[in-house]
Order: C-alpha cells, then sequence, then structure tokens
C-alpha cells in the first residue's frame, strides 16, 4: 500500500486536538487535510476525493452526528467516517455507530489501534470501491505547468512565461500568486500586456486550452476535476492562504500523476509542501529556484526535502528545464 495516495479529512474546531491527530497521520505518511466546522468540511468533500474523514463529535453549531446526516445527504457514495469523541461510554460508541460512523475513538487515542483501523478502512474501501489509480486514468489533454510565486517572485515569473509563450507543446500554464492583492493585480496586468489573448483569470469552471495561462483569482483556490477543468471554490484557507497551493497539487496528483510539473518561486511560507509530496510519489516534477536567488528563500527552501528532491535552478534556467520535459512527456498526450 501507498499511503499517500489518500486523502484524508480532519475535521475538529479543538486546535490541540486537530494537531496531534495530523501528527499521527503524518508520521504514516498520508496526506491530511483540515477543517475546523461541518460547513467547511462539507464543502472541501464536494469539491476534493476524500478517502477518510476523522471527525470530533463535540462542536460548535454543527456536531459530529449532524455531520454523519449531512454527509449521507450530500453524496451518494460519501467517505468513511471515524468519530472521535472526550465521551468514553459504550453507549456513545453505539450511537456514533448507528448514526453511520464506521468506527468510533474515545480520546486520548490509542494510537497503534488507530492506525490500525485507518489502514482497514482505506484497503476495505480500495477493495470495495474500485478505487482507481491515477495512472489507469484516460491520459489528460495538456501538460500542467502550476507556478507557486509569493513575494519576490512575479517578476522572475513573468519572465519564465514570456520565455515559454513560443514554445510550441501541449501543455498549459496555471499561476498561484501570493501575497497582496496590489502584487497580483500588477502581475496579472504585465502578462496580460505581454501575452495577449493568452493570459485569463477565471470566475467559472473553465476547460483550459492549450498554451494559455491561468491565473488564480483573488480569495479563491483554483484546482482541478477529474474531467481536467478548472474548478475555483471558496472552501477554507490552507496554511493561512486563500488561494493556496494545497488543492490545486492535490488535484494534479489525483488526476495528472507523472505528467504534472510544479514550479517553486520566491516566496514565503511552506504552502504546498505536503501535497508536493504526493505529486512527487506519482512521478511528477518540482523545480524549485535556487534559494540563493530568491528575493524571499523561506518558499523555496522549504521544499529542499528528501521526499520532494527538486530540481533546484536559477531562473533563468528553469524555462529550458520545463521545455525539456515536457518534450519527454508530450508523446502521450491526447493529440
Amino acid at each position: 500500500m501507498e499511503p499517500t495516495k489518500y486523502n484524508i479529512l480532519i475535521v475538529e474546531d479543538d486546535f490541540t486536538s486537530l494537531y496531534v491527530i495530523k501528527k499521527i497521520l503524518e508520521k504514516e505518511n498520508y496526506s491530511s487535510i483540515l477543517a475546523d466546522n461541518v460547513e467547511d468540511a462539507l464543502s472541501i468533500i464536494n469539491r476534493e476525493k476524500i478517502d477518510l474523514v476523522i471527525s470530533d463529535w463535540m462542536m460548535p453549531n454543527i456536531d459530529g452526528i449532524e455531520f454523519l446526516y449531512r454527509l449521507k445527504a450530500l453524496k451518494e457514495d460519501p467517505p468513511p467516517v471515524i468519530i472521535v469523541s472526550a465521551l468514553t461510554s459504550e453507549m456513545a460508541k453505539e450511537y456514533a455507530i448507528s448514526s453511520g460512523a464506521v468506527e468510533f475513538f474515545s480520546k486520548p487515542i490509542e494510537i497503534e489501534k488507530f492506525n490500525q483501523t485507518i489502514r482497514r478502512i482505506l484497503l476495505e474501501r480500495e477493495k470495495h470501491s474500485g478505487y482507481v489509480k491515477v495512472e489507469k486514468f484516460d491520459l489528460p489533454p495538456f501538460i500542467p505547468v502550476c507556478f507557486l510565486s509569493g513575494n519576490g517572485g512575479s517578476n522572475v515569473l513573468v519572465d519564465i512565461l514570456i520565455s515559454l509563450a513560443n514554445y510550441e507543446a501541449n501543455a498549459s500554464y496555471f499561476v498561484i500568486q501570493q501575497g497582496s492583492r496590489f502584487i497580483l493585480d500588477s502581475l496579472t496586468h504585465k502578462l496580460i500586456e505581454s501575452l495577449p489573448n493568452k493570459v485569463f483569470v477565471p470566475h467559472q469552471l473553465i476547460a483550459p486550452n492549450k498554451g494559455n495561462v491561468y491565473i488564480a483569482p483573488d480569495d479563491f483556490h483554483m484546482l482541478f476535476s477529474e474531467r481536467f477543468e478548472l474548478i475555483l471554490d471558496k472552501g477554507p484557507k490552507e496554511n493561512y492562504n486563500r488561494p493556496s497551493a494545497e488543492p490545486m497539487f492535490r488535484s494534479l496528483a489525483n488526476y495528472y500523476g507523472k505528467y504534472s510539473i510544479v514550479v517553486i518561486l520566491s516566496g514565503l511560507g511552506s504552502d504546498g509542501v505536503q501535497s508536493a509530496i504526493q505529486i512527487k510519489s506519482k512521478g511528477g516534477t518540482i523545480i524549485c529556484q535556487d534559494p540563493k536567488t530568491a528575493v524571499a528563500p523561506s518558499l523555496p527552501r522549504s521544499y529542499l526535502i528528501e521526499s520532494i528532491n527538486p530540481k533546484v535552478l536559477e531562473p533563468s534556467k528553469i524555462p529550458d528545464e520545463i521545455k525539456k520535459i515536457v518534450a519527454s512527456l508530450k508523446q502521450d498526450i491526447k493529440k
């Protein structure tokens, strides 16, 4: 079993409990997605592939039991839910399971049993639902090249995209620019001016075309559907960002696998690292701007870990590297 192919959603309003569960999952190399309320959790489940949910019972407004009922109403085949609670009685366990939970754990969680239960549930779900690996999906219509840029990255990004403008290939380009609204607007203006008729800021579901550039709009996550369409979502912030790279990178791992190319430029923080590990595990490529050349080196530096092992390049060498990777992949892509 390759644990990184599974996405586990944690629904927990208590930060300490959320942190504990997240760390347990990280040690098992699972990808975890976080929500601190039921409404955000339902939004995430509605737009992303979630394999398992771990939910608290006692939460304000909507509790874990009501969450189970709403989840069944939302999806015909909802992901299984493990309920965790400070309640310890056998009656509480029976009530949670009779309401639709597949398992119940009292806090503090018995870690070994918890991990065994998660593995069992995921394997059972895979066996009975015909879990489809990315490699068995239809070939995508283009090679996605996704750029994550923060402070100091926008000028480098413009130069790279201009260098790729006349490159005839089966690639499309997607931009997540973080920072102030002014930086995003300035970047968008420069790209539209430099690449007329090729730059778009989507405001609804859209099927991307080869050769075009798509910029995530302010305050929306941008990600792919299983039909290779772009989706915009107002779901909760991830790593304090919206747009965050995490939803986009998860969708790349799920639907594009080895055809994914991600480029990390100058910026702050470590957004997207967890989902970049998923992309790498599926055979995708991660390219990082050399932190020594970055105005804000912390973002590209956060990707310099063994489980990602990115290609580290000076900005001027990134376009040629993208062309080389695309050339090696494009014979597989639909004509």
